[in-house]
């Protein structure tokens, strides 16, 4: 080789994207799906604050149910195929809690499913790919099994507007700005807000005592309470579930799942409880609501139990989706109120 091209190679290889290790060595615990069909227990490995869990241990724990999946090396691609729908054939070591206390990569999975080829964010240890349960559930069809689960989470999503949950870090507080959006919609949505207000909500939700106040482009801080400076808000929205899962922690029961924001243009210009059918020109989603839940909506039923049973039943496709919310929290068992614990927003 050249001697006078090495220094260039060298270079060149600087540039390229090199496998980022994890903030530190991964957390093992033990995960529980509330699946329809019952639950299923599988070890996972927690990276920053989110469960992974590696491919083919899912393929075994899932083996029993209509999320199952086949895993495949193509070797002509340099991809995984994943099969959806097909029989996993166990090696002998899955469901084996991990024992490494290496720090994990930062490695994208490619992924080849019904010959399209996909990429994953996740994370590479001794040789295993580990993903987020919430980037594999939709493929797989594990959404679909969680029918008894959307209730739930349609409500959680509505009461604390999880398009505005402030993204967290594990053991870092929310910025000032998030906290104040989700203070305002937490609270009531009151205007002015005291800040009164916004310490309590830091302390219950989030542990954070002592907020130091100020004044934020949205928001102007007079005395001891917050003036909403003109902006437009949604005034609601619904939720979809995509995954659940619990464990322990600490001593502390967690609960780790993933949602769907769906927008509604109507809450953009409306008020949550507004009448659907007296909207003369209703978007695409209002209308696939009318026309599957008109019988409810002309006997009283408002927008949003409408919505609730559309999700509940499944019939989401005609609902935009916009974001995804990854959380994870705990419950205080006095209130049942959640005190959420690491939060982040995953823009489609």
């Amino acid at each position: 080789m050249n001697r006078r091209l090495l220094p260039l190679l060298a270079a060149a290889l600087l540039l390229l994207p090199m496998p980022a290790a994890a903030a530190g060595p991964p957390a093992p615990v033990t995960v529980t799906l509330p699946l329809d069909s019952g639950p299923v227990t599988l070890p996972a490995l927690q990276i920053e604050g989110v469960n992974h869990f590696w491919l083919r241990d899912l393929a075994v724990a899932l083996g029993d149910t209509d999320a199952r999946f086949d895993l495949r090396w193509d070797a002509q691609r340099g991809v995984i195929s994943l099969l959806p729908g097909a029989d996993y054939a166990p090696l002998g070591d899955e469901l084996q809690p991990p024992k490494s206390q290496q720090a994990p990569l930062r490695v994208d999975c490619d992924l080849l499913v019904g010959g399209r080829a996909l990429r994953l964010h996740g994370y590479a240890l001794n040789g295993r790919r580990y993903v987020a349960l919430g980037d594999l559930a939709p493929l797989i069809g594990l959404d679909r099994l969680y029918a008894g689960q959307r209730g739930a989470a349609f409500d959680l999503g509505l009461r604390y507007r999880m398009d505005h949950l402030p993204d967290l870090a594990p053991g870092a507080p929310p910025s000032l700005r998030e906290l104040l959006f989700f203070a305002f919609f937490t609270a009531g949505r009151p205007d002015p807000m005291p800040a009164s207000t916004v310490d309590r909500i830091a302390l219950r939700h989030f542990g954070v005592a002592g907020v130091a106040h100020a004044s934020t482009r949205e928001w102007r801080l007079e005395g001891a309470a917050y003036h909403a400076a003109g902006w437009s808000f949604a005034s609601a929205c619904p939720v979809g579930l995509v995954e659940l899962q619990t464990y322990e922690e600490a001593g502390r029961s967690m609960t780790e799942l993933t949602l769907d924001c769906y927008e509604l243009a109507e809450f953009d210009w409306l008020p949550a409880d507004f009448s659907p059918l007296s909207v003369t020109s209703p978007s695409p989603p209002l209308a696939h609501l009318i026309e599957q839940k008109r019988a409810g909506l002309e006997a009283g039923q408002s927008v949003l139990e409408a919505l609730r049973e559309l999700v509940v039943e499944g019939d989401t496709a005609a609902l935009p989706c916009l974001r995804q919310v990854r959380v994870k929290y705990a419950l205080y068992p006095s209130t049942g109120e959640p005190m959420f614990i690491c939060a982040k927003t995953l823009w489609k």
